[in-house]
């Protein structure tokens, strides 16, 4: 995803980013959270849900690949 400054978030940006996470299955919207948004090691994360740290990487992967497929424009028109 690209970085944008909060500054340049809209609210409409903000509503459809949080729409994007809540679609998230539960598992890849918590490894997201705790790994992109509270910032924890892949370590720290696996720690606090209990899984392992392969598991911690692919349920992230996943869910970001999710997240991509929605917010990024197409280049279909």
């Amino acid at each position: 995803m690209p970085e944008r400054d909060a500054e340049q978030t809209t609210y409409d940006d903000r509503s459809v980013l949080a729409a994007a996470v809540h679609a998230l299955p539960a598992q890849q919207r918590a490894t997201v959270l705790l790994r992109h948004w509270l910032g924890l090691s892949v370590a720290e994360a696996a720690t606090e849900l209990g899984i392992s740290e392969g598991t911690v990487k692919s349920h992230t992967a996943r869910g970001l690949a999710a997240l991509r497929a929605v917010l990024e424009p197409t280049d279909a028109g």
